[in-house]
């Protein structure tokens, strides 16, 4: 039978469910990318400009002078499949972030790093414009679950 009898119009359902897919998959790929743009954005911005605003980047790890009110934070040096919630909020995976610092409201905050198969890792940090915080350990695995009986 054809998609036009199903009133499906001149599409068929497989055609449909490509589209919506392929509309998902681009959505998750634009905000993951998106995150990388923004951070080399802010590099740029740092340095002078794209315009050859005649700054040098003396350090790739030196992070710019934060807007008023806002901080940096700095994630450790961990596995890039690390997941990033800050105050309950999924921030991102460590690999979305190639400077490894989140730009954030000053305050307090509380900064979860998830990953499955490892202990999640709580940290109540104070954030302040004057120096960003640095994050420090790394994720403890959990042992291997017991093997179930037969």
């Amino acid at each position: 039978m054809s998609g036009a009898r199903r009133g499906g119009g001149e599409q068929g359902w497989a055609a449909r469910w490509a589209a919506r897919w392929a509309a998902r998959w681009a959505a998750r790929w634009a905000a993951r990318w998106a995150a990388r743009w923004a951070a080399l954005a802010l590099t740029l911005s740092a340095c002078g400009g794209a315009q050859g605003g005649g700054g040098v980047i003396q350090r790739t790890d030196a992070l710019p002078t934060p807007p008023p009110s806002r901080a940096f934070l700095r994630l450790p040096s961990c596995d890039e499949r690390v997941w990033v919630y800050v105050d309950g909020r999924f921030k991102g995976r460590v690999a979305d972030y190639p400077l490894r610092a989140l730009l954030l409201p000053a305050g307090a905050r509380r900064v979860e790093l998830r990953r499955r198969g490892h202990a999640t890792r709580y940290h109540l940090v104070t954030l302040s414009p004057e120096a960003p915080v640095t994050l420090e350990g790394d994720l403890t695995p959990l042992p291997a679950p017991p093997p179930t009986p037969r």
